[in-house]
């Protein structure tokens, strides 16, 4: 416990002089690491960890930076870097072995991540955003959620999956002013969705109910729409969109399904 006591005065000791900084930390067990580096003003950090050998390193430069983390368990992972004003972020960990990994840059960024099981991870990206928007939930074992969102654009992301073994990805970088959206839900066990959204203003789902199902959509022009829904297992659907105004919607009910509009 000496040592504990140690490890949070040192920590806590160099931000003493920065007046607008704010440090929170709660920790029980053993085996914990923190790093915590917040130079402007307003910045907020709040951890609190249970259980042994769980790791936080927490970087923030700007001002009005928050990031709020909470791990439970055993040999959970934080690493949150954010950069310029008033970005957000929460983390919650339950389990053990779980993994989130976060950088943030522009201005007014919005990243939360849930996670609840074991040997769960979750990457998060917003390179050079303004008011992007980005929330991850996993509920299972064995789960992998990556979403990236760059070159300055008003996207939004929103990821969840419920079972084991389920993998999403998204990536949009648009470069442009106009929104885009994407939404990625599973339900099932060993399920894979995957959204590119490329140029600006396209609004892309995927949701899939059952086993080993796989759902891609890629959007490329402006102002595109496409939907995949399968129910069943051992299911695929693939929408590629290259122009502009178009509208694709893939419904599947059953077990070995085969779709690819192009």
């Amino acid at each position: 416990m000496k040592h504990l006591k140690l490890i949070l005065a040192l920590l806590i000791t160099p931000f003493v002089a920065q007046a607008q900084n704010h440090q929170i930390i709660d920790q029980a067990g053993a085996f914990h690491s923190l790093q915590i580096e917040q130079p402007g003003m307003d910045n907020l950090t709040h951890i609190v960890q249970r259980g042994e050998g769980q790791f936080s390193h927490i970087i923030q430069y700007g001002d009005e930076n928050w990031s709020y983390t909470s791990q439970q368990d055993i040999l959970n992972d934080v690493y949150i870097e954010q950069h310029r004003n008033n970005n957000y972020s929460m983390q919650f960990q339950g389990g053990e072995g779980n993994s989130v990994y976060i950088i943030q840059g522009g201005s007014n960024g919005w990243i939360y991540v849930e996670q609840f099981g074991n040997f769960n991870t979750a990457d998060a990206f917003q390179l050079d955003t303004d008011q992007s928007s980005l929330e991850q939930f996993q509920w299972g074992n064995n789960n992998s959620l990556q979403a990236l969102q760059g070159f300055g654009s008003n996207d939004v992301s929103w990821q969840a999956q419920y079972g084991n073994d389920n993998t999403a990805r998204i990536e949009q970088t648009t470069g442009t002013s106009w929104d885009s959206w994407a939404v990625q839900y599973q339900e099932g066990n060993r399920n894979y969705a995957e959204i590119g959204q490329f140029d600006g203003a396209h609004y892309a789902e995927i949701e899939q109910y059952g086993n080993i199902n796989n759902a891609l959509i890629f959007q490329g022009g402006t102002n595109n729409l496409g939907y995949i829904g399968q129910w069943g297992n051992s299911n695929y659907a693939e929408i590629m969109q290259t122009g502009t105004d178009a509208r694709t919607i893939i419904t599947q009910i059953g077990n070995d399904n085969r779709t690819s509009i192009r």
